[in-house]
C-alpha cells in the first residue's frame, strides 16, 4: 500500500499494484483518468454529513 497526500481531501491509500511502483510488472499503470475518478469519489464521500 502506498500513502498519497490528497490535499484538502486528506490522505488516501492505494495498492502498489495500481501504480508503476509495484515490484511485479502490471499490464496497465494507474492513469490520470483513474485519479480523476478517485478524486470525484473522495469529494462525494467528503461532502456527506456536512
Amino acid at each position: 500500500m502506498l500513502s498519497c497526500d490528497g490535499g484538502p481531501l486528506g490522505r488516501m491509500w492505494l495498492p502498489a499494484t495500481w501504480t508503476d511502483r509495484a515490484g511485479v510488472e502490471q499490464p496497465t499503470k494507474l492513469t490520470y483518468e483513474v485519479l480523476v475518478e478517485l478524486a470525484a469519489v473522495m469529494v462525494a464521500i467528503g461532502g456527506r454529513g456536512r
